[in-house]
């Protein structure tokens, strides 16, 4: 029951339904500390960590994913360190801090896309433009080669900024890999990534000198982000506060 929330959890976090999605991983984690399921535990903190850094809650990300970790490895759980740790080095990015995001973790299907477009975004903020290409590219192939959609999608988002950013790509290509992506997100109903298209829509607007266009763009990435959040109590101090199955 506690691994069908979390995944329940996952679902609603896609979709933007940041409230529902707080709730199931909330009950998936009382769930597994009752159960003294610490896979469950573990893998619940790491998933809602990633939610966080994807909406921009980057403390708090840092704070569950590091709550994750440490459950994962005092129970020796190899699996949950990876997740866990993935979880970390994305919301290490979005805290600023690169140089700790880099990592030699080769991890299947789910995580390494998403890592290796982690890196990517690292890579770039260090201006180390030719790493960030790589990792990108890499990330969407392995997403394409995977027949990944949903949870690959900071692979195409992050090419496209790497793109933007080194202007490494004729305005087509960034457009259409921004189209395809926001296609799947809304035909997944993955809300939550559709204000990272947004913005990445805004900068190649910017890029080609259509001022009006990004403007637009950045408004409608805010005003997702805001209809996302409108109404969401906020669980995470009283859940970290909470008795855990660490020892």
């Amino acid at each position: 029951v506690a691994h069908a929330l979390g995944h329940r959890g996952q679902c609603m976090g896609y979709m933007g339904e940041l409230e529902k999605a707080h709730h199931d991983f909330d009950r998936e984690i009382e769930l597994a500390r009752e159960h003294d399921d610490s896979e469950a535990e573990s893998n619940g903190y790491a998933n809602l960590a990633l939610l966080e850094a994807d909406v921009g809650e980057i403390e708090a990300a840092l704070g569950d994913a590091r709550v994750g970790l440490t459950i994962a490895e005092r129970a020796g759980n190899t699996i949950g360190i990876v997740v866990a740790s993935t979880a970390g080095a994305v919301a290490e990015a979005g805290a600023g801090r690169f140089d700790a995001t880099i990592r030699e973790h080769r991890i299947g299907l789910y995580y390494e896309p998403r890592l290796l477009a982690t890196i990517a975004r690292s890579k770039l903020a260090l201006d180390k433009p030719d790493d960030a290409l790589a990792a990108a590219q890499e990330a969407v192939e392995l997403t394409v080669a995977r027949r990944l959609t949903t949870c690959a999608l900071p692979a195409p988002i992050t090419l496209a900024q790497v793109l933007i950013a080194t202007e490494g790509a004729p305005g087509e290509r960034i457009d259409t890999v921004l189209a395809c992506a926001m296609r799947v997100a809304r035909e997944s109903r993955a809300r939550v990534f559709e204000p990272q298209i947004h913005r990445q829509l805004a900068a190649a607007a910017r890029l080609r000198g259509d001022d009006l266009a990004a403007e637009r763009e950045q408004a409608e990435a805010e005003w997702i982000v805001a209809a996302m959040r409108s109404g969401r109590a906020d669980r995470g101090a009283a859940r970290r506060s909470s008795p855990s199955s660490l020892p």
